[in-house]
């Protein structure tokens, strides 16, 4: 998420007294120690555009938006499906702002389809979030790219809507 934080990992049977000795600690206070679980990460990360499980397995990591974090020409890199062979490009990663109503900012399906004005499957969410920074719904996706490798349409194009089952 880029926010500085921490994740133990220990067995279960010690998780309730490990946690009590971090908070009765003098350092927590001292330090501006807070808790946050597993949806605070999520939305943090959905609003950066940080990408995760689900979010990669829709496209060619030449088509996920993550080129940066691979270094091919290092020597340890090891091998990955897709690593040698360029896939063609179809999709574009993106981000979309959902305008949805309060009720629904959570509920934004990943894999639900996107739409233009006139009907047409333009790409498709992966996973959304209710930002916890922008207070807004996010959503992470991909845009279909037509013959000559354009975006069928902008992620922050008026008219897009999605198809929520």
């Amino acid at each position: 998420t880029g926010e500085l934080g921490y994740e133990l990992h220990v067995p279960t049977e010690h998780a309730a007294r490990l946690y009590e000795a971090i908070w009765d600690h003098p350092a927590a206070e001292q330090h501006g120690l807070q808790p946050f679980g597993g949806h605070a990460v999520n939305s943090l990360r959905v609003e950066k555009g940080f990408k995760v499980k689900a979010d990669l397995d829709y496209a060619h990591w030449t088509e996920a938006g993550i080129e940066p974090f691979v270094k091919l020409k290092r020597k340890a890199v090891h091998h990955f499906v897709g690593r040698d062979s360029p896939a063609p490009r179809t999709r574009h990663a993106a981000i979309f702002e959902v305008d949805a109503p309060a009720e629904y900012a959570w509920s934004v399906p990943g894999d639900s389809p996107v739409r233009d004005a006139s009907d047409a499957i333009v790409g498709f969410t992966t996973t959304s979030a209710l930002g916890a920074v922008t207070g807004r719904t996010v959503a992470l996706g991909y845009v279909k790219l037509d013959e000559q490798g354009q975006l069928l349409a902008t992620p922050t194009h008026s008219g897009l809507y999605l198809e929520c089952y």
